[in-house]
C-alpha cells in the first residue's frame, strides 16, 4: 500500500483552501496491510490514537474473505498489523486463536497494548479473555487473562472495555472479580497495569480515606496522567452519588459530597461532575448547595492539583476574561499543560440564542483561548462563522493544545452548518483542519468527499488519543461514498515555511524563495506546503502575505 502521502485540501462552496495543514492518508478501505496474508481494510475504523513518533494505532474490520477485527499501527502508506481476528495463541491452547480484537493504544516507545476475546478446546465466557503486550520486532504475548488468580482465592473475570493509556503504556481498567465470597456489591476493581504487572489500586468494599467503605465504582471513569496517578470515580457507602478520588501510591479525596468550595463561604457539594487529570493537574465540574445557592448559580468548576484547587468558573459569574458575559452552564471539561478548558453558555449584552455558545481555555489567571459563536470561523472564507459549541467536543494534548470539534456555516452551496474540526498550534493560533463536505484529492484521480466529521473522528469520552505533543493528529473520515480513511493531520504556525513548527527568522529564506521560485521551493522542503505563507488566510499566496509575514516575525 503506498500513496502520495500529502493530500490536497479543497472546499466545496465559498470556503477558502485550508492553509497551515499536513494531511498524510494513512490507510483507506480497501488498502493492503503490509502482511502475508493479504489481509484489506473492510469498514469503518474506531477512533485512532497517535504516540509522540506520530505512529498511528487503530482497529477496524477486515475485508472479505477475512471476517472480524483487525489492529493496525504505522504511518502512511505503511501499516502493519498488531492483530487480527483468526491468528492463533499457541500459550492458550493448541487451536486457540483470536475471535476478537480491541482496546488497542501504543506508548510513546513504540509498546503496544491491547485486548483479545479468544475460542478454542476447553476456553469457556469465564476464560476466554486477555489482555496482551506486543511491540514491533517480537510481537505479541499474554500478560493477564480472565481467571487468573491475582487476590487470594479472587479471580479476574470479564474484562471491561473502558481502558485509558497514558504516554507511557500505563492503563487504568475496571474489571469484574469472581471467586468465594465475591458479590455484586464487592466485584468492582480499577487496576493499574505496567508493562506485565497488575497492581490492584481499588476494589468496592475497600475503607475509604475519612471513614466507611467504597460502596460502587463507575466503571466508565478512570482516568490516567502521565505520572501513573489514576483519578476514580467510586461511591462511599451511604452516599446517593459518588465522589471523585486520585490513587497516587495511596487513595486520596479529589472532591467528595460535602466537601467545601473555595472562595463560596458556606457551600457545600452536593453533586460531583465529570474530571480529567493530566501534567498532575485536575479539572472538575460540581453542583454546590448552602445558603444563597439557587439552580441559577449552584454549578462550579474547580482546577488544580489535589488538595489545592481553585475555583475558576462558577454559574451566575463572569465568564473568564469577559466580565459583562454570565455564565450559564459549563460542560465537557478538559485540562492539559497547566490549562483548563470547557464549552459554555451565557447570557449578558448583545447576546443572543445565535452568539451564546463558546469554546474556552484558561489558565487560573489567564483566558488564553476563546473561540465564540457567531465568530468568523478564520480560514474557512469570509462569510463562514462558527456555530453552537454546547453539544461539541473538546480535548487538551498535554502541552495544553486544543482539538475541537465546532459547527460552521452558513455555505454558498446551501444556508446549511457542517461540523468541522479544529486544533492550535504552539501559538494558540487556532487552524480548522477537516470540514464536513470536504474534497481531499487523496492521490492524483483520486478525490473523495467527506461525510460527518463529528461522528467519526473522536469524542471527549474516548480513551484514544487524537493528538499528541508535536501538532499530530489522526481522525477516521468516512467519505459519502462509503468508504473510510484514517488519516494524520500536521499543524503548522502560519508563516512557518521550513515545517519545524516554530516561526522565526529560519523562515524568511525559505518563504522568499516560495515567492520567487514555487518548484524550488517544493523540492527543498518536499513535506511542506507554500499554502504555510497564506498568512492573512485569504486561501492562497500571494503578495499581499509579505506584509503580514512580516507582522508575524516582528511580533505585531
Amino acid at each position: 500500500m503506498r500513496r502520495t502521502p500529502l493530500a490536497v485540501l479543497a472546499l466545496l462552496g465559498s470556503i477558502a483552501t485550508i492553509a497551515g495543514i499536513r494531511t498524510e492518508v494513512v490507510m483507506l478501505t480497501g488498502d493492503a496491510f503490509n502482511d502475508p496474508d493479504g489481509v484489506l481494510l473492510g469498514g469503518r475504523p474506531d477512533p485512532p490514537s497517535i504516540n509522540s513518533a506520530g505512529t498511528v494505532v487503530f482497529t477496524a474490520p477486515m475485508a472479505s474473505p477475512f471476517t472480524g477485527p483487525v489492529i493496525g499501527v504505522g504511518g502512511p502508506g505503511d501499516v502493519s498489523i498488531m492483530a487480527r481476528a483468526g491468528l492463533p495463541d499457541d500459550d492458550i491452547g493448541d487451536d486457540a486463536q483470536f475471535a476478537s480484537v480491541l482496546s488497542a493504544f501504543l506508548s510513546d516507545s513504540g509498546l503496544g497494548r491491547f485486548r483479545a476475546v479468544l475460542t478454542g478446546t476447553g476456553l469457556t465466557p469465564s476464560t476466554n479473555e486477555a489482555t496482551y503486550l506486543w511491540d514491533s520486532q517480537s510481537g505479541f504475548a499474554g500478560v493477564l487473562r480472565e481467571g487468573a488468580e491475582l487476590l487470594p482465592g479472587i479471580a479476574m473475570s470479564t474484562f471491561d472495555t473502558w481502558q485509558i493509556s497514558n504516554p507511557a503504556g500505563q492503563v487504568a481498567m475496571f474489571n469484574h472479580l469472581t471467586g468465594p465470597g465475591v458479590t455484586f456489591e464487592s466485584d468492582g476493581s480499577i487496576w493499574l497495569l505496567d508493562g506485565g504487572s497488575a497492581t490492584r489500586l481499588l476494589r468496592e468494599q475497600d475503607p475509604a480515606p475519612g471513614g466507611g467503605t467504597i460502596r460502587l465504582i463507575d466503571p466508565f471513569s478512570a482516568w490516567i496522567d502521565e505520572g501513573g496517578s489514576v483519578l476514580i470515580l467510586a461511591a462511599r457507602e451511604g452516599q446517593p452519588s459518588p465522589d471523585w478520588w486520585l490513587h497516587d501510591g495511596t487513595l486520596q479525596p479529589v472532591l467528595r459530597l460535602g466537601d467545601g468550595v473555595p472562595e463560596v463561604p458556606g457551600a457545600v457539594v452536593s453533586q460531583v461532575g465529570p474530571a480529567k487529570i493530566q501534567n498532575g493537574r485536575i479539572v472538575v465540574s460540581a453542583t454546590i448547595s448552602g445558603p444563597g445557592i439557587t439552580t441559577a448559580n449552584n454549578d462550579v468548576m474547580l482546577f488544580g492539583p489535589v488538595g489545592a484547587l481553585q475555583l475558576v468558573a462558577r454559574e451566575g459569574s463572569p465568564v473568564p476574561g469577559s466580565p459583562d458575559l454570565q455564565l450559564t452552564s459549563m460542560v465537557n471539561v478538559a485540562t492539559g499543560g497547566g490549562r483548563f478548558g470547557f464549552l459554555c453558555r451565557f447570557s449578558g449584552p448583545g447576546v443572543t440564542t445565535a452568539n451564546d455558545t463558546a469554546a474556552l481555555v484558561a489558565t487560573p489567571t489567564e483566558r488564553v483561548l476563546w473561540l465564540r459563536e457567531g465568530g468568523l470561523a478564520t480560514g474557512l472564507g469570509p462569510s463562514i462563522l462558527h456555530g453552537d459549541f454546547i453539544q461539541m467536543f473538546l480535548m487538551l494534548n498535554q502541552n495544553g493544545e486544543a482539538l475541537l470539534i465546532s459547527q460552521t456555516g452558513p455555505y454558498a452551496a446551501a444556508p446549511v452548518t457542517r461540523n468541522s474540526i479544529w486544533a492550535t498550534d504552539v501559538y494558540d493560533d487556532w487552524h480548522p483542519v477537516l470540514v464536513d463536505r470536504q474534497v481531499l484529492e487523496l492521490s492524483p484521480g483520486d478525490s473523495r468527499t467527506v461525510g460527518s466529521v463529528a461522528s467519526t473522528a473522536f469524542s471527549s469520552r474516548s480513551p484514544a488519543r487524537p493528538m499528541n505533543e508535536h501538532g499530530q493528529l489522526a481522525v477516521v473520515v468516512s467519505f459519502v461514498d462509503g468508504s473510510h480513511g484514517v488519516l494524520r493531520h500536521t499543524v503548522y504556525p502560519r508563516g512557518d515555511m521550513n515545517c519545524d513548527r516554530r516561526l522565526d527568522l529560519f523562515d524568511i529564506d525559505p518563504f522568499v524563495l516560495a515567492i520567487v521560485d514555487a518548484d524550488a521551493y517544493s523540492a527543498a522542503f518536499p513535506d511542506c506546503s507554500q499554502l504555510n505563507a497564506d498568512v492573512n488566510r485569504d486561501g492562497v499566496f500571494n503578495g499581499f502575505d509579505i506584509d503580514p509575514f512580516v507582522d508575524l516575525l516582528v511580533g505585531n
